[in-house]
Parts: structure tokens; C-alpha cells; sequence
């Protein structure tokens, strides 16, 4: 017996553009709307913040408002991301998926 497949929602495409690299966010941006407490960047572009991937009441992780890296100092946590990986993680995503809403405006 023959089931017709009922797809809900819109397609999307399942290649990312060619442009994707381009278009992400600015890291600075990005971190300061994602992360608390958010320090001023050193002469590397390292800044001082929370990490949102664990209880975290002092600023235990650094993000680099220059490149877009992440790292996170607390044993047990070292979460070390770019800017994707990181926001794989923090929404549980794919990485095309992440990568979809990076550049389409993340919130």
C-alpha cells in the first residue's frame, strides 16, 4: 500500500551559500547579545564573560571579539568553539542549521 508523505513547514535548501563565510555576524556583536557580563577585549581581542554552559557566577571563560573564538577556563566545562561550534552548543543545533541562523540574523 502506497502512503503519500505529508511534509510539514517550508523546505529549506540544503546547501548553505556559497557566500555563508561572509555573512556571519560580527563576533563582538555576537557575543555581547549571547553571553553576560561581557568585558572589554585585551590587545589580542580576548574578552572576559560567564560561560552560558555551566552555573558560572564569575567570569570563568573569555571570548575573542577579533576572531570569534571561545573558551571556557572552569575544569570539567573547557568548552572551545568558534563562533559556530558555540552556537551549536548553546542551541543545540547542527551545524548547518547554526550556521542558517547565524547568518540570517541569530537572536
Amino acid at each position: 500500500m502506497h502512503r503519500n508523505r505529508i511534509e510539514y513547514g517550508k523546505p529549506t535548501t540544503s546547501r548553505l551559500p556559497s557566500n555563508w563565510r561572509d555573512r556571519l555576524p560580527d563576533a563582538g556583536t555576537y557575543y555581547a547579545a549571547h553571553v553576560v557580563k561581557l568585558g572589554k577585549p585585551n590587545d589580542k581581542g580576548w574578552a572576559a564573560c560567564r560561560c552560558p554552559f555551566h552555573n558560572d557566577k564569575n567570569p570563568s571563560a573569555s571570548a575573542n571579539l577579533s576572531t570569534g573564538g571561545f573558551k571556557c577556563h572552569v575544569a570539567g566545562c573547557e568548552a572551545t568553539h568558534d563562533m559556530i561550534g558555540f552556537h551549536m552548543q548553546l542551541r543545540n543545533l547542527a551545524f548547518a542549521d547554526a550556521v542558517r541562523e547565524l547568518i540570517e540574523g541569530a537572536r
